[in-house]
């Protein structure tokens, strides 16, 4: 069963996200590089094109932009990026103007049609400022929105502090009010820490919190860690785990990264989260072997239990990424997961990712993805997306 895209963007941002990750390679040197990528679903005409453009022999300014097509009825376009940026060589500061997302320090991140710029000044200061209007969904009432936001910080010996602030309005009323406070220290060379809050000053409650040690001694890392998160701050889901784990919670526990071998890397994670006042195993072990020296060829393995009444679920999940030859690469990921309580929905939910690139020279690459899944909200989704890419160099 082949379901329709209903929600083109979303749908397609997740796909395109996964293939990113599982096809993705480093960039290019050459004097002048105009990148362009051109992404379609299975429901066409949607699609997202993507263009990139950057001078190194003028390095002080690049663009680029993503076009989702056939947003809405399948006809009109949606722009998701498109932002000019010009730095300064010496590296005093830069400036965006455009569509972009924006992340800064623990204030939540933001979709605007605007300006956000960074100065660095003597001292270890640095501010950066951002304005505009917020990217609105375009079967929403339209809000006369607004916002701006910055971040001071500034690095006294091993440790950078920083403040900032969020002021967003619709109809000229108050919509969204945060304020937050970040920081991180180098306590000793193997031993540092980092932490942030935010607050919504307008409700008088933590949007986010969170606070985090890590100990690092050769091949082996160690975290503590304390996160409290509302659903404002969360980020878009990439994969069936995410989209069942990512909720509004406090989440605590201990993390342990483990280079095992000169290939091999294992990860473990155990804590609980706390819903409604309720509290949860969140459990997750993974591991992930290079099946050569430079990492193009890996398989990895995971496994994940996360708790709560109604809610309570085990996952199990498999990646891999295989070099065929020099022209073809082939990457997969699978994900399995068994609900502790039957809804209705089926006993078993599968997600899975397959993808294939081939790159038969520095000018041209191509690439196709089929993700398929079974879930809470669909019994069975299939979405296909290609990209085609071509660069231009020398120009």
């Amino acid at each position: 069963m082949v379901s329709s895209i209903s929600n083109s963007r979303a749908s397609g941002a997740v796909l395109t996200g996964a293939l990113a990750c599982v096809l993705s390679s480093g960039a290019s040197a050459d004097p002048l590089r105009l990148r362009a990528d051109a992404f379609t679903t299975a429901d066409s005409p949607t699609g997202l094109l993507s263009l990139s453009g950057r001078d190194r022999m003028e390095p002080w300014l690049d663009a680029e932009a993503e076009v989702w097509m056939g947003a809405g009825d399948g006809t009109n376009a949606d722009v998701l990026v498109m932002v000019v940026q010009a730095r300064d060589p010496k590296g005093r500061g830069a400036v965006r103007i455009g569509r972009q997302i924006v992340m800064m320090g623990a204030l939540r991140p933001v979709h605007v049609d605007g300006v956000a710029g960074r100065v660095r000044a003597p001292g270890g200061i640095a501010v950066d400022v951002f304005g505009g209007s917020p990217v609105e969904p375009e079967t929403a009432p339209h809000a006369w929105a607004w916002l701006v936001g910055s971040r001071l910080s500034r690095a006294i010996g091993p440790v950078r502090i920083g403040l900032s602030a969020l002021e967003w309005r619709e109809h000229g009323d108050n919509a969204t009010r945060e304020v937050g406070a970040d920081a991180n220290v180098e306590i000793t060379k193997q031993l540092d820490a980092t932490g942030a809050v935010a607050l919504d000053t307008i409700s008088f409650g933590v949007a986010e919190a969170r606070v985090s040690a890590i100990w690092r001694r050769k091949d082996l890392a160690l975290e503590l860690f304390g996160v409290d998160r509302s659903a404002a701050h969360l980020l878009p889901a990439t994969s069936l785990f995410s989209v069942l784990g990512d909720v509004a919670a406090f989440r605590t526990g201990a993390g342990a990264r483990w280079r095992a071998a000169p290939r091999l890397d294992v990860n473990a994670t155990a804590g609980a989260r706390i819903v409604d006042g309720e509290v949860a195993e969140d459990l997750s072990a993974n591991t992930r072997l290079r099946l050569d020296d430079a990492g193009l060829s890996s398989i990895g393995f995971e496994l994940t239990r996360q708790g709560g009444a109604g809610s309570a679920w085990t996952g199990a999940r498999t990646t891999g990424r295989y070099a065929i030859c020099h022209d073809w690469i082939a990457a997969l990921e699978a994900e399995l997961v068994r609900p502790d309580a039957n809804t209705g929905r089926g006993t078993l939910w599968p997600w899975g990712l397959a993808a294939l690139t081939w790159r038969p020279n520095r000018d041209w690459d191509a690439a196709m993805a089929v993700e398929a899944s079974a879930s809470p909200e669909y019994r069975a989704r299939v979405d296909v997306i290609a990209r085609l890419s071509r660069r231009w160099e020398g120009l």
